[in-house]
């Protein structure tokens, strides 16, 4: 979901048009992934409710194996907008990926603290469940302001009723005249059969959004990688030349499958913002990313409609050998597959 000061946000941004260019593209990668939509341009919409009424966003979709306890495979936590200005998360449960039901009545499964660093504002949850724990992390804010944001972990052992833990935040903004000293969000974190890797949002004194990597032995205690940020925009003339970030990631096969949301300096002055959705690869996930040069997913694919694509969740269906692509639109997620 976008933040509520996203456009402030973006307007500072153009003022500090940076060249920080990767260096790297390569336009036949993954090329065999064709990605399509073949479903209306929304899948999931919000109710007219006070968790609900402003917007939702933030949508992150896992795959589960169904049992006898649980036949929904598919658990999507997201982010949802109440009228009362404070920021709640959502969970939904889905046969098939398409048509989805609400946890609950208003399908809100953790709620703003009483007091401290996420007492008004939770945004960008991250689903992942590891032996019998469900983990959630989220974005906390004591405002609508991102700035001063970090990252929390609730865990729960039923994906519904879920407890913050007592050592949060987890992951906090960096030390001034780092890249991350303004905020950190948007977490995406996988198990590589070792240890918790999380991709993350961090914001600098400079206003440029970029992507960075934390590990963890517990999925509570987090190191910044020594790398970071290990992804940023590219080049002036490209389509994701103003920002490249809400990462999400894919740990598969030995390679680390980045897709994230980036948007051209052309699209931020457009009023229906254009973001679209990229792809990179890497065997390190650190450093070494080749990246596709044209988006994977774009406006025109997700319906025209406004400030989306944005915010991509992507899981790997073994069974159905494909992709499938849940995204943040100004309507509503969206919903694409990639095979």
């Amino acid at each position: 979901m976008y933040p509520f000061n996203f456009y402030i946000v973006l307007a500072v941004l153009f003022l500090c048009v940076l060249n920080i260019g990767q260096g790297f593209a390569q336009d036949n990668l993954f090329s065999a992934v064709k990605w399509t939509a073949p479903y209306p341009p929304t899948v999931f919409t919000k109710q007219i409710t006070l968790q609900e009424d402003m917007a939702i966003g933030s949508p992150d979709v896992i795959l589960l194996t169904p049992t006898q306890e649980n036949p929904y495979p598919y658990w999507m936590a997201y982010a949802q907008g109440g009228t009362d200005t404070k920021g709640r998360l959502g969970m939904a449960r889905s046969m098939d990926g398409v048509s989805w039901k609400r946890v609950k009545d208003q399908g809100t499964i953790l709620e703003p603290s009483a007091s401290g660093w996420d007492s008004h504002f939770l945004d960008t949850p991250c689903i992942l469940k590891h032996g019998d724990v469900w983990y959630m992390w989220y974005f906390g804010s004591v405002s609508n302001d991102t700035v001063g944001g970090a990252i929390g972990l609730a865990i729960s052992k039923d994906g519904i009723h879920f407890s913050k833990i007592k050592n949060n935040p987890v992951l906090v903004r960096g030390d001034d005249g780092e890249w991350d000293a303004l905020w950190v969000e948007s977490p995406s974190v996988a198990y590589d059969g070792r240890q918790f890797v999380m991709y993350y949002t961090g914001v600098g004194a400079d206003w440029l959004p970029q992507i960075g990597r934390a590990t963890s032995p517990d999925g509570m205690t987090w190191t910044k990688s020594s790398s970071n940020p290990v992804y940023g925009r590219e080049n002036l003339d490209e389509w994701d030349s103003f920002a490249a970030a809400v990462p999400d990631v894919i740990f598969k096969d030995n390679h680390w499958e980045l897709y994230f949301a980036g948007i051209s300096i052309e699209n931020v002055r457009d009023t229906f913002k254009k973001p679209q959705i990229g792809f990179a690869i890497s065997t390190d996930g650190e450093r070494n990313w080749q990246r596709l040069k044209a988006p994977i997913v774009t406006s025109e694919l997700s319906g025209n409609q406004p400030n989306g694509p944005y915010n991509p969740s992507v899981l790997w269906d073994d069974q159905k050998e494909e992709y499938l692509m849940w995204y943040e639109t100004g309507y509503g997620f969206g919903m694409a597959h990639g095979k």
